[in-house]
């Protein structure tokens, strides 16, 4: 009897810690901090005090901010992601864990709103009941931009107009006859494909 009122109890602090914790990054991120978890690619975390409690905002990176100019300048120039990233590795850059660049990582920065200085929080987070999701936190200069919000528009616009969607997938060269069709149910990234055998069978 008392294992099971333990667990009982166990179960209940876990439930109630995790609401305090996600109600402590929602109360956070509404204010324009920077709620948690690794700074995005190209940014740097710093802490800045707010009352007797040091909070964190975003400030641009000067070894990585240039590199994601360098995208979104390359993107609207006409150049697709995996132009860009080749141009990246053959520089010798590499991503935040020191890997090489690949389309979906260009992807992922090219996509990502932080870079214009917008903080958007809450997208995967439901309520404490197990409910609908809450309200979305979005709160604009929260930290300096990257890039301007004018480059951003019009990068996305560029990144639409080369999707196998709207453009045929004969015009943007790929290995995989689904590239840019198929996405994950979940997260709606991109699947993407692999060869094995020598080329013989793709999944």
């Amino acid at each position: 009897l008392l294992e099971g009122i333990i667990e009982v109890l166990d179960e209940f602090y876990s439930a109630n810690l995790s609401q305090d914790v996600t109600r402590g990054m929602r109360e956070t991120a509404s204010r324009g901090f920077y709620p948690g978890g690794p700074p995005p690619y190209g940014y740097v975390r710093v802490k800045v005090q707010d009352g007797s409690v040091q909070r964190v905002k975003l400030e641009p990176d000067p070894a990585t901010a240039p590199i994601v100019e360098r995208m979104f300048r390359e993107c609207l120039s006409g150049k697709g992601m995996i132009e860009i990233s080749r141009g990246l590795n053959s520089d010798g850059l590499t991503t935040r864990k020191n890997n090489g660049w690949s389309k979906t990582s260009v992807n992922t920065v090219l996509r990502n709103e932080v870079y214009t200085g917008t903080l958007i929080w809450g997208e995967f987070t439901k309520n404490h009941n197990g409910g609908s999701r809450l309200p979305v936190i979005r709160i604009d200069n929260a930290w300096p931009a990257i890039v301007d919000r004018d480059t951003f528009d019009r990068a996305q616009t560029k990144m639409r107009k080369r999707a196998p969607k709207i453009t045929h997938p004969r015009v943007i060269h790929s290995e995989y006859i689904l590239s840019g069709l198929l996405r994950c149910k979940n997260c709606n990234a991109a699947m993407i494909g692999h060869a094995v055998k020598s080329g013989h069978f793709f999944y």
